[in-house]
């Protein structure tokens, strides 16, 4: 674990502004309905989370997904979109 005040956000901050086509969010304020929004609109080819153990859980699930098979998934009623 990092401890706190090592300049961890300015870190990816830095990083996200030299990827092309990444994604920075942070975590405490990510919910899995907002995030799943973000990739399906922008298709990143990198997410960059920031305070990823201040999720909740079940926020997370979505990235556990992504991170295993490369595989955005979501299932509404009677509405599925996948990439």
């Amino acid at each position: 674990m990092w401890s706190p005040g090592s300049a961890k956000t300015m870190f990816l901050v830095h990083i996200n502004r030299f990827l092309k086509g990444s994604l920075f969010i942070i975590g405490i304020n990510t919910t899995k309905a907002g995030m799943l929004n973000q990739l399906f609109g922008t298709r990143p080819k990198f997410v960059l989370v920031d305070e990823l153990e201040k999720m909740n859980n079940t926020d997370q699930t979505c990235l556990i997904l992504l991170m295993a098979t490369g595989i955005i998934s979501e299932t509404k009623i009677r509405k599925t979109r996948q990439r």
